[in-house]
């Protein structure tokens, strides 16, 4: 009987240890929430991942920049208006008009959340600021021309690398 109880509280004890080591490791591994800063002050509401890509929230951004937003709720549409940018962005619509061009964008604007969100992408090619994504800190950040403080974006956080020499395997 002594055996038993003993081995049934080892047992334990070495199970109860694995699951706490388990525990702490993936803990380790997990990435902060995706956040946003523009030119150093925290932006709310943050950004979001969408088919595979970060989409920031429009209107948030816009006033950081300094833009004039107005919002069409019937038409959906966002225009932003600064002295000399204007850009105009609907839901559901691939293309925007900037400075009077039509320019098309990789995904098409979203709502959620009752917010307006674009494809970073779309910020970083059509807006004058440095846009860049930290994969390590899960987060975006604008910054004026030249004071980036992180490298060029990638557009998704969950790309993988280009294989170069070698066998790899994905797991």
């Amino acid at each position: 009987m002594k055996k038993a109880l003993a081995f049934i509280i080892v047992f334990s004890m070495m199970t109860t240890m694995l699951v706490n080591t388990v525990a702490a490791t993936s803990y380790g591994t997990m990435k902060p929430p995706l956040s946003m800063q523009i030119f150093g002050k925290t932006i709310t509401p943050a950004p979001i991942l969408y088919k595979d890509k970060v989409f920031v929230p429009l209107r948030a951004v816009g006033k950081a920049l300094g833009y004039q937003v107005n919002y069409g709720t019937k038409s959906k549409t966002m225009d932003l208006i600064s002295s000399t940018h204007k850009v105009a962005v609907t839901v559901g619509y691939i293309n925007a008009r900037v400075n009077s061009a039509s320019i098309k964008m990789d995904v098409a604007p979203v709502i959620y959340n009752d917010s307006l969100y674009v494809p970073m992408t779309f910020v970083q090619k059509n807006f004058k600021y440095d846009v860049a994504y930290s994969a390590d800190k899960n987060m975006v950040t604008i910054n004026k021309l030249g004071t980036a403080s992180t490298a060029p974006a990638t557009t998704t956080p969950t790309q993988k690398p280009q294989a170069a020499n070698g066998i790899y395997v994905d797991l």
